[in-house]
């Protein structure tokens, strides 16, 4: 007879002779959990879907720099991750604490979101140099 791995398993089929009354054949069949290895969204933080089988769920969450939303994946049969991909929106610079220097224009960097630079200069009547600033990933 043949048997073969079902449900969320794979592996075989194996062939199992009865000689005697005697199973002969592998000792025990070789039927592994199905791992996933795919299918979750490229650059967003998956690292709880590691390792996961047939079954299991993982959670997938935005990346450092954008508003913190995640959403639920789950490994299927198919080895690949199933469900429906967290909104990822890019967290825009906060200049509330650069508003406040006398002087200081910062008009550039108004629509400045996590990971950008921009330059912050003087406005008209002060002098002084130019400033390259990076909003962090916070």
């Amino acid at each position: 007879c043949t048997i073969t791995c079902i449900g969320a398993y794979q592996g075989g089929p194996f062939d199992l002779y009865c000689d005697m009354g005697i199973f002969d054949g592998p000792t025990t069949p070789l039927c592994e959990k199905i791992k996933c290895k795919s299918g979750v969204p490229e650059g967003s933080d998956n690292s709880s879907c590691i390792d996961k089988t047939a079954g299991e769920w993982c959670l997938v969450s935005c990346p450092v720099g954008f508003v913190a939303e995640s959403a639920i994946f789950e490994c299927q049969k198919d080895a690949l991750f199933h469900g429906v991909a967290p909104e990822c929106v890019k967290l825009q610079c906060d200049l509330v604490e650069l508003m406040g220097v006398p002087g200081l224009n910062t008009s550039a960097c108004d629509e400045t979101y996590a990971g950008d630079a921009c330059e912050l200069t003087c406005q008209d009547g002060y002098i002084g140099d130019v400033v390259s600033v990076e909003c962090g990933m916070i």
